[in-house]
């Protein structure tokens, strides 16, 4: 009596949980972002106010549903194989196109203006 209501608790909470879900499917060459609680992060400020996406990074392998195999650059030093937990999609705006600057190029139209006092 007991074990039949617990399976049937359980599948009630299976079906519940099961309702709101569905797993994106990637394919090879598609453009990913990955979880940064998949990074080790030194201090305590990094894990706060760090960017909480790192990427794009290429699709190169489908292992199962739940499982890609993700290119990342020999300096990242991680598994390649990600669950799709960590995994969010780049989705590409040609309205908000994703410009990327390189340290140490400053524009003049962002400089400090001096003030007198």
């Amino acid at each position: 009596m007991a074990k039949t209501c617990l399976t049937k608790a359980q599948q009630v909470q299976k079906r519940n949980f099961d309702r709101g879900r569905q797993h994106e499917i990637f394919g090879v060459g598609d453009l990913v972002f990955v979880s940064s609680r998949l990074l080790r992060q030194q201090e305590k400020g990094e894990r706060k106010l760090g960017h909480k996406w790192f990427g794009p990074f290429s699709i190169s392998k489908r292992i199962s549903d739940v499982a890609y195999v993700v290119d990342f650059p020999p300096s990242m030093r991680l598994h390649r194989t990600v669950n799709i937990c960590f995994l969010r999609r780049c989705r590409v705006s040609s309205r908000y196109p994703r410009v990327l600057s390189q340290k140490g190029n400053s524009d003049s139209s962002h400089a400090a203006a001096s003030t007198s006092g």
